[in-house]
């Protein structure tokens, strides 16, 4: 296995003793300030970052009513246009809609990027590491 970054986290975090396996269901359980107790280094508290959060998900919904509204007259006056998107930072996640009319995918869909989600960088390095992991449990 290589040396990863997460690493250091999980010792700093002590979230190695924060976890547990669960018999009866099979899942990896956190203790229930798991996520919290990693604030520590942040400056955030809970509290801020669920204002924060609930921040977020409104001006998603907000923003891609406004958007989808200006899109559906965009289509109405160019019947030719079938697609249109919208997007934002969120700092460094980022904030998508898609508007459609054509028959197979009319509507609306949101996607978010989480930044450090998509399978880049040190999250692309941890996935690495735990599949030649878990390529050697039963061979």
């Amino acid at each position: 296995m290589s040396e990863l970054k997460s690493r250091k986290f999980i010792e700093k975090h002590g979230l190695t003793e924060k976890l547990a396996v669960n018999d009866k269901t099979g899942q990896v359980e956190p203790s229930e300030d798991f996520y919290e107790s990693t604030l520590s280094d942040t400056g955030l508290t809970l509290d801020q970052v669920k204002k924060l959060q609930k921040h977020n998900a409104q001006l998603l919904a907000a923003s891609t009513l406004a958007a989808g509204e200006l899109a559906a007259e965009h289509f109405k006056e160019h019947p030719e246009t079938k697609e249109m998107s919208f997007e934002y930072n969120a700092g460094h996640d980022v904030h998508q809609a898609y508007f459609s009319t054509t028959e197979n995918t009319a509507g609306v869909r949101n996607v978010v990027e989480v930044h450090g989600a998509q399978d880049k960088g040190e999250l692309k390095k941890v996935h690495k590491d735990l599949k030649s992991l878990f390529d050697t449990i039963h061979t």
